[in-house]
């Protein structure tokens, strides 16, 4: 606690100095000469308790007293008084003191007003914490709620509702656009509490940043403790400069990286936010395929639709260099098949990836019998890296090859010399005779094998079943022969090994989704657009 004394008499003073040190020795104590003196002191110090005389020089305890009263509400001032000034003392009561007491001083008399004020000043400044804390929580409360109200706005059509309500908190009814921030790799060192306090000042930043270029609203997107959102009332986009300056400037401050991605500008940013921020939730995850940090909707190659190009013939090939245990080959047949997807017209990386997985599965699926377990395990492990850790598209060619490459080498591992020569052999015999009217019974009778044990061990050390394998060598050879639109259907299906024409087609459709002529007109169609 902070106390003034304030007397012209020195004597006066520092008695009653002394007293309070005696009765509050951890109290700070100042004193002053008259009222004039005592303001001067007050603008730099933070007194709580002002004790002054009456009758002074230059400026009596009365105007002291007014003047406390006007500018420093907050401090609590006591009247030292004698019998014959009681109407003084009354004027000071009016004029807002806290109460007087008479010459001579006592001890207990002051030991009481101490603790009378005390109890009042610190009720004082609990009343005064509360209704900060509440103000506070009011802010707080204010501002999850506007937040709330814009991820609404971004998530879903505007209705008339919101747009009222969204009118009272921001002027978005105009031309705008969206940008999102995504803030990769907050230093490790950074506990994980103060996060959310490094988003907010970035937010912060960002915020003043943007509203150089036009009026922002800046927020957290709800369920992200990574993405942050700015709805940008503007004709036109900020110029790619900006951004530059802003991400370089968020690195040297606080060390994350940000990505930026810019929707289209929109006519009226209000009724088509939720367009907008799709346009620039897209263009963000297309850093996956771009260096730059910077990336605006207009400029990416995206479809939706390339994904789900026939993949079926390229599968094939994967399939039968995996069972002729060519990592190589394999990898570069896998590589292929991803370049051609993302060569022009891209799709949304998750898509790519959940396809990559698909495949890598299959295939599994196949060779499963002639893989350990603990292979197994590895081979899973790395596929779920792919959506973990192939954040770009270089990374992901990574773990493909790297998943090829085990998965080639646990084959040959665990196949032996003598019944992988007969296997090799037996899949030669078909690779030539695929067009011949032959079953495993008789290849294994040819191969000296009974039947049951030849099937087991053909599955176990090419990865497919007999069945499968030859399937696969005779719709290959009937795909290669529909691009020659010279040759008969009817005649493919016997150059294959198929008797029956119809029987043909129903396994070639069951097997690539579509009929023989179907699938003559598709390649037709490619070469023709190609």
């Amino acid at each position: 606690m902070r106390i003034m004394v304030v007397d012209d008499e020195p004597r006066h003073r520092s008695g009653l100095i002394g007293l309070l040190q005696s009765i509050r020795p951890d109290y700070l104590l100042f004193e002053a000469r008259d009222g004039e003196e005592a303001m001067r002191m007050l603008r730099t110090i933070g007194i709580e308790i002002v004790i002054t005389d009456i009758r002074m020089p230059n400026m009596d305890g009365l105007a002291l007293i007014e003047k406390i009263a006007r500018k420093y509400p907050a401090i609590k001032t006591v009247i030292l008084s004698v019998y014959g000034e009681f109407d003084y003392a009354r004027k000071a009561l009016d004029r807002g003191a806290f109460a007087y007491i008479l010459k001579p001083v006592g001890q207990a008399e002051v030991e009481k007003l101490l603790h009378r004020l005390e109890v009042l000043i610190e009720s004082q400044r609990k009343e005064l914490t509360d209704r900060e804390l509440m103000k506070q929580k009011l802010t707080e409360t204010v501002l999850a709620y506007n937040n709330h109200l814009y991820n609404q706005l971004i998530r879903c059509q505007p209705e008339e509702t919101m747009a009222v309500e969204v009118s009272h908190v921001a002027s978005l009814d105009g031309p705008g656009m969206v940008v999102l921030f995504e803030v990769e790799g907050l230093p490790s060192a950074r506990a994980r509490e103060q996060q959310p306090v490094v988003r907010q000042k970035i937010l912060e930043w960002v915020t003043a940043t943007l509203r150089t270029f036009g009026e922002t609203r800046t927020f957290e997107l709800e369920n992200s403790d990574s993405t942050l959102v700015a709805l940008i009332t503007a004709e036109r986009e900020p110029d790619p400069a900006l951004f530059d300056d802003l991400l370089e400037s968020v690195v040297a401050e606080f060390g994350p990286v940000l990505s930026v991605s810019v929707s289209n500008a929109h006519e009226n940013l209000l009724a088509s936010a939720k367009k907008a921020f799709e346009e620039a939730f897209i263009a963000l995850q297309f850093k996956f395929y771009n260096t730059s940090r910077t990336l605006y909707f207009r400029d990416i190659n995206y479809n939706p639709f390339s994904i789900a190009r026939d993949w079926y013939r390229d599968e094939e090939r994967l399939a039968l260099s995996i069972i002729g245990l060519d990592a190589e080959k394999t990898t570069c047949v896998f590589l292929e098949m991803i370049d051609e997807v993302v060569g022009s017209e891209r799709p949304l990386p998750n898509s790519l990836k959940q396809r990559v997985t698909y495949i890598i599965l299959e295939q599994l699926k196949r060779i499963g019998d002639a893989v350990s377990p603990e292979a197994l395990e590895v081979l899973s492990s790395s596929l779920g890296r792919i959506h973990e850790h192939a954040t770009d598209i270089d990374t992901l060619k990574d773990i493909v090859s790297t998943v090829i490459v085990t998965m080639v080498g646990e084959l040959k591992r665990r196949r032996t010399t003598i019944n992988f020569d007969v296997i090799e052999k037996c899949k030669a015999y078909i690779d030539s005779h695929y067009a011949t009217d032959f079953s495993l019974d008789s290849v294994a009778e040819l191969f000296h094998f009974n039947p049951s044990y030849f099937s087991t061990l053909f599955k176990s050390l090419s990865g497919s079943s007999f069945t499968d394998y030859l399937l696969a060598v005779r719709m290959s050879h009937a795909q290669e022969l529909l691009a020659n639109r010279a040759e008969k259907i009817i005649a493919i299906s016997a150059k294959v090994g198929y008797r029956d024409p119809s029987y043909f087609a129903r396994v070639f459709k069951r097997r690539f989704g579509l009929s023989p002529e179907e699938y003559r007109k598709r390649l037709i169609a490619q070469s023709i657009s190609g």
